[in-house]
Parts: structure tokens; sequence; C-alpha cells
């Protein structure tokens, strides 16, 4: 069967000609150099192959192409250039709204997942969200339609949302060393939307004794649950990215150790080194895992997020070159971006 040939464009970075679903809307880097990733050799060839088959091809105009089903190779891209490119529009103003509010969404879902047994309405925090002003910017220039889907595509996010108590705490802790009105428009949230739940006194009592803490630590370690590496991921399979949220919780884990024992500023690379190689000898008996062209890109996405769960970041220090040029991790400086 002929296959046709995917839109590409030509990295600005490493000047390779890839499939359009490896770059952002109206970004000229690809998803691995903006990463720092060198780009699989095995990709290269197979866009080649691709390539030369689709030179001889007929190609109809009403073909799609399957690319994936993940924000870094997203679902189903038409031929036509216009539904690509909504798709992945959306898919970054979700990933950056996620990003932006990370913090808000663990502590709420947490507080339900804690002392509700109803269901969690996600529209309530779609709304909440999308009412503040980083929303309204990123909405400003989107239909309703558009508005819509990102609401669905939010409430899928929330509802496959895998979450524990040490990212919950780690996000508290977050939170609590950032702006306060952030922390008291959380808990008036939560007052407002958790008003059936019987013991909502304690909810709330809970909730400001942690974010309105006048120190900027809480005041005990942050729990670390029992943790068995390989029966979390097996859990995990039928997720459609696996690796990045194992990635991320490992990583989270680690980092909490760190926080627990006072070891505030340590080498970056070896940090992330550690965190590859348990994930690596998780992976090595599973080749349809191993074998997968966008591993590293799982394994950098699932560390990103980690650091975002943690609040560090090149802009607030939480990540610096030190005087020795070494690039460290700092948590004295998590705070919420």
């Amino acid at each position: 069967m002929d296959i046709p040939k995917p839109e590409e464009r030509i990295c600005s970075e490493c000047k390779n000609s890839l499939s359009l679903n490896l770059f952002r809307l109206q970004g000229n880097t690809c998803r691995y150099c903006e990463v720092g990733i060198k780009v699989p050799s095995s990709l290269l060839k197979s866009n080649q192959r691709f390539t030369k088959k689709a030179e001889n091809s007929i190609i109809n105009k009403d073909q799609s192409t399957l690319i994936g089903n993940h924000k870094n190779h997203p679902a189903i891209i038409n031929k036509t250039e216009e539904p690509s490119k909504k798709c992945r529009l959306e898919e970054n103003i979700l990933d950056d709204i996620y990003q932006k509010y990370i913090h808000e969404i663990n502590i709420i879902i947490g507080s339900h997942i804690r002392w509700s047994s109803e269901l969690f309405n996600a529209d309530n925090l779609f709304d909440w969200i999308s009412h503040k002003q980083f929303c309204i910017e990123k909405f400003k220039d989107l239909s309703d339609e558009q508005v819509d889907y990102l609401k669905t595509m939010f409430r899928s996010l929330i509802q496959n949302h895998n979450l524990d108590v040490t990212e919950i705490k780690a996000s508290i802790r977050v939170l609590l060393r950032s702006e306060k009105e952030r922390c008291m428009n959380l808990i008036e949230f939560v007052d407002t939307n958790m008003k059936a739940v019987n013991n909502q006194e304690e909810i709330l009592k809970v909730l400001h004794d942690d974010l309105m803490h006048e120190e900027d630590e809480l005041g005990y370690p942050i729990p670390l649950i029992p943790f068995q590496l390989d029966e979390v991921f097996k859990g995990l399979k039928e997720h459609k990215s696996p690796i990045t949220i194992i990635t991320r919780k490992l990583a989270v884990r680690l980092l909490a150790k760190k926080l627990n024992s006072n070891e505030l500023i340590f080498d970056k690379n070896q940090f992330e080194k550690t965190v590859t190689e348990q994930i690596t000898t998780l992976l090595k008996n599973n080749d349809n895992y191993l074998n997968n062209e966008t591993i590293n890109i799982d394994l950098r996405t699932g560390l990103n997020y980690a650091y975002i769960n943690f609040g560090i970041s090149k802009t607030n220090y939480g990540i610096y070159i030190d005087a020795n040029n070494n690039e460290v991790i700092n948590l004295r400086n998590s705070k919420a971006s």
C-alpha cells in the first residue's frame, strides 16, 4: 500500500527534515532539540524510507495519517493543514494551562480524593481557571468551539490524572512559597465547591494551616508512600504515556527525599542520571518500550513535569550554573510560575 508523505519542516537547530508533529505549532525547533536530545537515527532512517516510498505514490488528498496520541505526537492529523494547526494549538494551550496551574489542580483534586466520595466536577475547575488573567489572554483569539474543545480535553486530562500524596504535598509546599492571594483563591474555590462534604471545616483548616503557614516550609517531611516502581508502572500500562508518568512520579519522589534530608542543592546531571538508570532498568525486559523512538522525549517530559511540580526552573534560579560551572538544582528557590 502506498503511504503518503507527511508534511515536514526543517529544524532550525539540527537541520533535519522532520514531520510537523515533532514541532510546536509555529516553532522552527523540533521537540528533540528543545530538550537537548539528539534526534534518533531510527527516526531519520524511517523518515528517509518513508520519503523514498512516497516519491512514486499517488497521494489521495483526502487521506489521513496516523501519527500517535500524545501531546508531543498528536492523534490524527489530516492532510489538510488547517485541522492539524488547530489541534496542536489547543494541545499547546492546554499544556501551558496545566503547567501554570499544576499546583491548584493537584491540591484541589487531592482534597477531593481525601474527603469526598462524589465524582469530581472537572468542568467547575476549568471554569474557575479559565477566568484567570493567564487564561483570558490565552483564550482571547479562540472561537467558542475551540474553548469547548479545550474544556473537553481538560476533562479528559483530569479523569486520567494519576496523583499521589507526595505530588500533592510538593504542590502545597510550592504554593505556600508563592503569592498568598493565590493560596486564598484556592481555599475559596474549595470552600465553594465542597460545601456538601460533611467535614468541610476540617478540609479548610488543613488547607489554611498548610498554605497560610508563616514560614516558607511545610514544617514536616513530605510524605513518601510505599513505592514499588514495577508495580506502579504495571498500573499505568493502559495510559497513553506511561513512561512520562512513571518518570515524573519517580523524580518527584527523589526530589522529596532530597528535601526531607535537607539536601537542598545538588548536581542536576547526576540526579537525572539516577532517574534515567532506574527507568531504563524498569524497561529493560520490555522491547515495546525500549525500542520506542520517543523514549528520550518521554523521559525528558517526565523530568520537566517533576521540576514544575516542585516549582524549580531556570527563571526562578531553581536550576542554574554554579561557580564550578556545574548545573545544579536548588530546592530553596522553589516557587510557582
